[in-house]
């Protein structure tokens, strides 16, 4: 069986709630940052095509879930692709797949048989408190919005793992305000695995670093759809993939228990290997705060109208990790909706992208800068539109030109990993306007 679904941003609540950003704009309310469709929503529509085949909707395991490719709205929406087929009708075994433009994105197998084999989780054995609990779970480097703020109390952590208190995984507005869906699996509370991990990898890390489920081996479900449950507790539990690592940051499979007030176990997962990288400080605070963040900063210089403002590049090999998700991200946090389109005009080249678009960042910025120096206000990154006049020239347009003195003029010169820029005032009629052609700005 084959199915398609397009999953837009300005269609379904969910994947607005999944935004891997702040705010990007002011001036502009349809402009978001880079938005991904959770992988346990991934997981619900492959269980729904395979329970359409099925005639059920009672999944009892999820096996063998591989995560391929990011399910990415770079053009605001997405179609995806699922395929679903039998495998043994006796033994109610399924398998599914959902793919994109870009190819196949999730692959896992679904059992209707309700055969169960996972043992409880030990206890933790040294229960410390948390360096990082409410209220600053969902305000200090985690992107997810209402419907995914499952994570309410991290109850306690050890070097085996972390146990969190959750909502109650109400699936309220999940597609529309005002509408509760009716679903084969919950992907809120499926969804707040990776959160957890990322509640004990914050102790040894802080809050500077990415971590996604990339596969699980088994997912063993008690009940279908659990909703509006009270007093959730996820348990989870970890080990080395390879057995011997004591690096917080190496690969890890993570054991997984969900429990309700009344000790009811809703489910419980074996081997969760979580995808794990560092993020360097100046991009995490761009991403988290686009407003406050800054990737660079003003060379000191002596006192006068002109200055100078610099921007080094960040290393390439973590911007073009697992699918260039970084790279993608911030052109998403900085770009205006005109800038997109040159941005995906450009060549499918990580280097010339990542050159072209920390040019525009140095420019962005250092404008920003000189505007909130002259009027106190600091216009988000993508209010700040840089383009080109046919001679080349740099224009610099956005809301903020309608309080803010004349736009500066600024020139933009990159050598040794820095993209530097020197903004002057137009009043200064000393210094020419700096002509800058599009193949400067995009190097191969």
């Amino acid at each position: 069986m084959l199915a398609r679904s397009t999953i837009s941003l300005f269609n379904d609540n969910f994947v607005r709630h999944h935004i891997m950003t702040g705010p990007v704009s002011e001036s502009d309310p349809c402009l978001f940052g880079l938005s991904c469709v959770p992988l346990s929503v991934s997981m619900e529509l492959m269980a729904e095509a395979c329970a359409l085949l099925a005639g059920r909707t009672d999944v009892a395991v999820i096996e063998n879930v591989r995560a391929f490719d990011w399910i990415a709205l770079d053009d605001d929406e997405v179609s995806v692709d699922i395929q679903a087929e039998l495998v043994d009708f006796e033994r109610g075994h399924y398998r599914a797949s959902v793919a994109t433009s870009r190819g196949t994105a999730l692959t896992a197998e679904f059992r209707f048989a309700p055969d169960w084999q996972l043992q409880p989780l030990p206890e933790l054995q040294e229960r410390r408190e948390s360096c990082w609990n409410a209220p600053d779970l969902y305000t200090t480097g985690m992107f997810h919005g209402p419907i995914f703020r499952s994570l309410q109390y991290i109850d306690a952590w050890d070097d085996s793992g972390v146990d969190v208190q959750l909502s109650d995984g109400s699936l309220d507005d999940f597609f529309a305000d005002g509408h509760t869906p009716r679903l084969v699996l919950n992907p809120v509370i499926l969804d707040a695995l990776g959160q957890v991990v990322a509640c004990w990898l914050v102790q040894f890390f802080g809050t500077e670093f990415n971590n996604f489920p990339s596969t699980i081996d088994r997912i063993e479900l008690y009940e279908t759809c659990p909703t509006d449950r009270r007093g959730l507790v996820m348990k989870t539990r970890q080990r080395p993939v390879d057995g011997v690592s004591t690096d917080p940051g190496a690969p890890r499979a993570w054991q997984f228990e969900c429990v309700d007030a009344d000790g009811r176990v809703l489910l419980r997962g074996h081997d969760l290997i979580n995808v794990f990288w560092r993020m360097p400080s100046a991009y995490h605070a761009v991403r988290w705060r686009p407003l406050l963040g800054c990737l660079g900063a003003a060379v000191p210089a002596a006192a006068g109208e002109s200055f100078t403002w610099e921007v080094p590049l960040l290393p390439a090999d973590f911007l073009s990790q697992s699918g260039a998700i970084c790279l993608r991200t911030l052109a998403h946090t900085l770009l205006s909706a005109p800038e997109r389109q040159e941005w995906r005009a450009l060549p499918v080249n990580n280097r010339a992208r990542i050159d072209w678009l920390f040019g525009r960042a140095a420019i962005k910025e250092a404008v920003r800068h000189w505007l909130y120096e002259r009027t106190g206000h600091l216009p988000y990154p993508s209010d700040v539109i840089v383009g080109h006049d046919a001679r080349g020239s740099v224009v610099l347009s956005g809301g903020w030109q309608d309080a803010s003195p004349d736009a500066p003029l600024v020139s933009l010169s990159t050598a040794g990993g820095v993209c530097r820029v020197t903004v002057t005032p137009t009043r200064d009629a000393q210094v020419p306007v700096t002509r800058l052609q599009p193949e400067e700005l995009v190097r191969s």
